[in-house]
């Protein structure tokens, strides 16, 4: 699917849940490859539940709870925000 999405060369890509039934070593590869989309200026959204994984190639995360925006911030700071550890990481 994401093959054939880029394949028009979009100027904007939305993923629903990429990593979902991929393994570990295709995770990191599709990471590179909507990372190497980004740097060449292709507006690239995910939505995964893969975190960890997802952290590892974005740029800004944004954390949806009931319906609302609750957290937007950086990779390195989603994990130590107060409100993603009280509400998303228990």
């Amino acid at each position: 699917e994401l093959a054939r999405a880029l394949t028009t060369e979009p100027r904007v890509l939305l993923c629903d849940e990429p990593l979902a039934g991929v393994d570990p070593t295709g995770a990191q590869r599709i990471g590179r490859i909507l990372r190497t989309r980004a740097e060449a200026g292709m507006a690239v959204l995910v939505a995964d539940h893969r975190v960890s994984e997802a952290l590892s190639f974005c740029d800004r995360v944004v954390l949806l709870l009931d319906g609302r925006v609750e957290v937007t911030c950086g990779p390195a700071e989603f994990l130590e925000h107060p409100a993603v550890r009280r509400r998303y990481l228990g």
